[in-house]
């Protein structure tokens, strides 16, 4: 079937339940390192506004990270300063120099109409230095 006629007409948000409405991504490759142990940035973050206060923000992370002495190293997702991991162990964790890749979904409630910044931290829980990219 051929279509003969576009129209040009507006889009109603309200009708789009269930729609996506926006993505934004990022990808870095450059590494960072701290002997912190508590979370610090890592310098990964990304904004996006949400159309309602409704909307849902599914945040896909993936994550390399790796101790260069024998403790262990993790990473976490913040939104703003909120810690919306555990607090203890992040996304996951990594020990004893073995490099270990963290890759996860988490969706968001933000309940704002406002840009909200979603943020990866990482810190080191024993001893040695953690890198993550």
């Amino acid at each position: 079937m051929a279509i003969s006629k576009i129209q040009n007409e507006s889009i109603n948000r309200s009708d789009l339940t269930g729609s996506v409405l926006q993505t934004v991504s990022m990808t870095v490759a450059t590494e960072v390192s701290s002997t912190s142990a508590s979370y610090v940035t890592t310098n990964v973050t990304k904004a996006i506004t949400p159309s309602s206060t409704s909307s849902k923000i599914l945040v896909s992370v993936h994550c390399s990270i790796y101790n260069s002495g024998s403790g262990l190293g993790s990473c976490a997702l913040y939104r703003g300063s909120t810690n919306l991991t555990d607090n203890t162990y992040g996304l996951g964790y990594c020990n004893n120099s073995l490099p270990h890749c963290l890759s996860t979904s988490y969706l968001d409630s933000p309940n704002t109409t406002s840009a909200v910044t979603y943020a990866l931290y990482f810190k080191t829980h024993n001893s040695g230095t953690v890198y993550a990219c």
